[in-house]
């Protein structure tokens, strides 16, 4: 979930004791650029399934809560990629915020949906970004979010900087860093 207006924070698959293991996606697909208004619904969605699974912690209400703003606040001010299926079906998505000059750009959110996690659109969406220019990345992760660190870990981020108190949850968040 985003954890500022200008900052998201990622979610990735719940433990495999948690739910029915996915079936793969479909291997047609594409990544491709935010398309606005026509992306917001599938976007939401990804969001609130993927954050309830990964930060139940942080309650159905605070949740629902920031829908509003990732239309309003956060898809405007990032840049974001889609995992797209055949057919039409976005499974995934990232945001980026670009870093100033010498500075590592954000992942302000990355959600894949519940149904087609691990396997593996969260990592080609990150690879896909680094790929189109993006090689410093930085993200923010609640501590109590596993599923998002392990996910992160295995991506080659590191704890980079400070852990500080998310002012409007009260929980901690943890800043990581990967480098090219």
């Amino acid at each position: 979930f985003w954890l500022k207006p200008h900052r998201m924070t990622p979610e990735e698959p719940p433990a495999a004791n948690q739910r029915q293991p996915a079936p793969p996606p479909p291997m047609s697909h594409h990544i491709r650029a935010y398309a606005g208004q026509s992306d917001n619904a599938a976007i939401v969605d990804i969001y609130l399934a993927a954050s309830t699974i990964a930060t139940p912690f942080l309650g159905a209400e605070f949740l629902e809560r920031e829908q509003s703003n990732i239309v309003d606040v956060y898809l405007p001010h990032t840049q974001t990629w889609v995992w797209e299926a055949e057919g039409g079906n976005i499974r995934g998505f990232v945001g980026i915020i670009k870093g100033g000059e010498g500075e590592a750009d954000e992942v302000g959110g990355l959600f894949v949906d519940p149904a087609a996690q691990r396997h593996g659109i969260g990592r080609a969406l990150l690879d896909h970004v680094r790929q189109v220019g993006t090689k410093d990345l930085e993200v923010e992760v609640f501590e109590g979010n596993a599923i998002g660190r392990a996910f992160y870990a295995r991506y080659g981020f590191r704890e980079q900087l400070k852990s500080f108190t998310h002012e409007l949850t009260g929980h901690t968040v943890l800043r990581l860093r990967t480098r090219p």
